[in-house]
């Protein structure tokens, strides 16, 4: 009997509602950055020489880069975790695909021990078929007696003299 043998590491994923709960941190950072980059902008483009309308666009920019490169991070390792997820998945396929092919070359040596019947059971498929092609057969024969008859009678038709 062959012993069923998994060389898969278990791999610790990320769930994903930390995912989900540093995407709500990133989203409740920026509604009130954007709100106040919207003034900043507007205050920095109309008096480009006020030292302080500058200092809070520049800070609230900086603001946004932080927040863009927080959700580029996140966003590469959901990809990560994706990625070896999807790893993990396609090897444990390929395991059950193994175990598929074992499991049927174990039943058929089952089948060899146990079930003596077996060979009974193929004998009485193959004399169905045996019956289905004669039977069929038959048919084709009389068919084609017919018709020679047919043709026959076509060809030489009336009574003979004598």
């Amino acid at each position: 009997m062959s012993q069923i043998t998994t060389n898969t590491t278990i791999q610790n994923f990320t769930d994903s509602s930390v995912f989900t709960e540093q995407l709500q941190t990133i989203q409740n950072q920026l509604e009130p950055i954007l709100d106040d980059f919207q003034q900043a902008f507007v205050n920095y483009n109309m008096n480009k020489n006020n030292s302080e309308y500058q200092q809070t666009y520049y800070n609230i920019t900086a603001n946004l880069d932080t927040i863009n490169n927080s959700f580029n991070s996140l966003s590469t390792s959901v990809k990560t975790n994706m990625d070896n997820l999807n790893n993990s998945l396609i090897e444990i396929n390929e395991q059950i695909s193994l175990e598929k092919k074992n499991n049927i070359q174990l039943k058929t040596k089952l089948g060899l021990v146990e079930n003596k019947n077996n060979a009974a059971d193929e004998m009485i498929s193959n004399y169905e078929q045996m019956y289905k092609y004669n039977y069929l057969a038959n048919w084709g024969l009389s068919l084609s007696i017919i018709g020679v008859l047919i043709a026959i009678s076509k060809v030489f038709p009336g009574k003979p003299n004598m």
